[in-house]
């Protein structure tokens, strides 16, 4: 038997992230980091004005400054977060038609004029989405730095080390991400602590992970495919299938769920249903190596050992070497 590669089924893409790159509130008060200095001096930051009442101006009683020079530092303060802002809007809308690297540029201006949280995080998330794990994991820092119950930015960091295969880490930053947002858990960051878990070979946990997905989010695009690999790591064969029929019902397209389902129906000797899951995975993904191994292995059961060679040699010429030893043994 063949599942897919463990690195392969449980790497859970960063792209199902779904942030909203356009914010409609103020950048300075919003959530998100970087570590660059800005390019203004001290004095060029945005200054808070006290206004006091004028009650002798009817103009939209809207008062006067009592000293004639703060007008200045407003004007310039205006016009820094006014750039800041430009930027801002620049980098997400570059953002939306995923030029990341321009992005990543514009917002790294805009914190040169105006150091923000929700700035810092939306560049941690393109340095994510541009694999840039270790610019990412900086960026988020100082999103959190500057917003403690900053839950995005504490998602992106986990997300950057588990990229980087720093699981102790990604899985302490994880829970901490949940304990940010107890009431209403992410389903995604569960679904990456299931998977180190699953990396660690702790299967149980991983399971209880998945369990508590399934039960705030019954519809979490991968959560049963994901499920379905730990029950049949724990050789509750049955409920795999179950686990990946489920999966294969919300994505019809998910060619891995009908190979691994056909994997657990070998196990089970029911070689028809899995000769049928894999002509789908086939089917799907004309280029599955090892859905042409497990099919090999299906037709050797079926007695068709012509085409069960055929299906190994083309494993093989797909780089899997593992085919080579079933032609050795059965294509004589």
């Amino acid at each position: 038997m063949s599942l897919y590669s463990k690195k392969k089924s449980m790497r859970l893409f960063f792209t199902l992230f779904t942030f909203t790159w356009f914010m409609g509130v103020s950048i300075i008060l919003s959530a998100q980091t970087n570590n660059l200095k800005p390019t203004g001096s001290k004095k060029n930051i945005v200054v808070p004005v006290t206004l006091s009442p004028d009650s002798s101006s009817k103009n939209k009683g809207i008062g006067q400054p009592k000293d004639p020079q703060q007008v200045v530092l407003k004007k310039s303060s205006d016009s820094i977060k006014m750039k800041a802002r430009e930027y801002f809007m620049s980098a997400g809308k570059k953002a939306e038609n995923k030029d990341y690297k321009g992005a990543i540029k514009d917002y790294n201006k805009s914190l040169s004029y105006n150091k923000s949280a929700i700035t810092y995080t939306k560049l941690a998330y393109a340095y994510l989405l541009e694999q840039d794990y270790d610019s990412a994991i900086v960026a988020s820092k100082e999103g959190m730095n500057m917003l403690p119950k900053n839950f995005e930015a504490c998602t992106i960091l986990g997300i950057a080390y588990y990229e980087k295969q720093n699981l102790d880490d990604a899985f302490n930053t994880f829970q901490k991400a949940c304990e940010l947002n107890p009431t209403n858990p992410n389903p995604m960051v569960h679904n990456y602590m299931a998977a180190i878990k699953f990396l660690k070979k702790d299967y149980k946990t991983a399971l209880v992970y998945y369990d508590s997905i399934v039960m705030r989010d019954s519809a979490y695009q991968e959560v049963f495919s994901n499920r379905g690999m730990m029950q049949h790591y724990l050789g509750n064969y049955q409920d795999a299938i179950s686990d990946y029929s489920m999966a294969i019902k919300i994505d019809s397209t998910n060619s891995s769920a009908y190979n691994n389902r056909a994997a657990a129906r070998i196990i089970l000797k029911e070689f028809q249903l899995a000769l049928s899951d894999l002509d789908n995975a086939i089917r799907l993904n004309p280029e599955y190596a090892n859905a042409y191994e497990n099919r090999g292995k299906v037709k050797l059961q079926l007695g068709d050992k012509e085409g069960a060679c055929a299906d190994w040699t083309k494993s093989l010429s797909m780089g899997l070497e593992t085919s080579k030893e079933l032609i050795i043994k059965n294509c004589k």
